[in-house]
């Protein structure tokens, strides 16, 4: 695979437990063999929320499916911003959620109790293996943290194709988006648009992970964008 751009998307991939639970950690959910009651994404079996998650407990040693063997329930939710989330959260009745999408019920997660956990370095570096990279998430982001974090970055939309793809396609397929790239809707976290420079190198709100394709490359240079 090849690149043409990343749009920015930011986002991170959270577990969020709630702090009366005593977890500081995501390796302590396994210690205590807690019975967490979880909100996280519905199961499907292309859920690549779902995916990434249980790779991450996974190098910690567990599964969601040991979390109900313990004593735990999974909550599924359609989508982060769900009304079935948020009801969860506000009645109590999840003790955590693990999911991305964390703009639309990360600030009610932290009124109401809960906190994010890091994921550790060992973990991370297993992660960036297999194609997730980690990013920060900040009491710049989040005042009501208690600490900043690492986590699993969950930001960015790559636009790519196959190496074999055409140079003069891939070259127009850059054109294109320089042509119309303020009428592109993107998701910053502080809302500003997207630049062509990032669009073509990446940055905090999705980070460029494969080579450019040659094609693309060509014409960013040309644009002075490399």
């Amino acid at each position: 695979l090849r690149a043409i751009g990343v749009f920015p998307t930011w986002d991170r991939l959270i577990f969020a437990v709630r702090k009366d639970s005593g977890i500081q950690s995501i390796a302590d959910i396994k210690k205590q063999k807690y019975p967490l009651r979880i909100s996280t994404r519905r199961r499907g079996k292309l859920q690549t929320t779902l995916y990434v998650i249980e790779a991450v407990l996974k190098a910690y040693g567990f599964s969601l499916r040991q979390i109900e063997r313990w004593g735990g329930r999974i909550m599924e939710a359609a989508s982060p911003s769900s009304a079935e989330r948020t009801d969860a959260i506000r009645s109590g009745r999840a003790d955590a959620v693990f999911d991305e999408g964390v703009k639309s019920w990360g600030d009610i997660a932290l009124a109401e109790g809960m906190q994010f956990l890091p994921v550790e370095d060992e973990v991370l570096r297993k992660m960036e293996k297999i194609g997730f990279p980690s990013a920060m998430l900040t009491r710049k982001h989040y005042p009501k943290m208690d600490r900043d974090i690492r986590t699993v970055d969950f930001s960015g939309w790559t636009y790519f194709c196959h190496v074999d793809l055409p140079s003069f396609i891939a070259y127009h397929m850059a054109k294109a988006i320089d042509l119309c790239y303020k009428q592109i809707p993107v998701d910053h976290f502080d809302k500003r648009p997207m630049t062509m420079r990032e669009f073509c190198r990446g940055g905090e709100a999705g980070q460029l992970n494969i080579p450019l394709h040659p094609g693309a490359k060509r014409y960013f240079k040309e644009k002075g964008y490399l």
